[in-house]
């Protein structure tokens, strides 16, 4: 028995696949892309990570650049953080810097930021317990 098939048949479950694949590629939570800068003292702050932490559901991590920009990370391949209210803290990833971040910006942190579909700026301007001066080279 010879049973002949319009292309149809074929065409538009493959192309139900292809659609679906390129909406669900991305598995997870939706994210909200979020960029910023961190400031001390009114001048771009290097080499701190920010944090942001939703009430349910993963952090999202990023680090400042020499300008004090930062980008934030959901995991290794997806950019941004989930829709959500967060706290955010803000602290150095090394222990060894000379500086250190009032609690208030990181472990007793006060900062929030709702994170919205689409592109997100959170900018923020930290104050430091205290900043151990280097001696002046000669």
């Amino acid at each position: 028995m010879l049973i002949l098939l319009d292309s149809r048949t074929f065409l538009i479950p493959a192309m139900m696949s292809i659609l679906l694949t390129g909406c669900l590629g991305e598995s997870g939570p939706a994210l909200g892309t979020v960029t910023g800068i961190v400031l001390v003292d009114e001048s771009p702050l290097e080499g701190v990570q920010v944090i942001f932490t939703p009430d349910q559901g993963r952090p999202s991590v990023g680090f400042t650049q020499a300008d004090g920009k930062y980008e934030l990370r959901y995991n290794s391949t997806r950019k941004g953080a989930e829709l959500a209210q967060h706290t955010v803290s803000i602290e150095y990833f090394n222990e060894d810097n000379p500086k250190s971040i009032a609690e208030i910006f990181n472990t007793k942190s006060t900062l929030t930021a709702e994170v919205k579909p689409g592109r997100n700026t959170f900018d923020f301007s930290v104050q430091c317990d205290k900043v151990t001066r280097l001696p002046e080279k000669r």
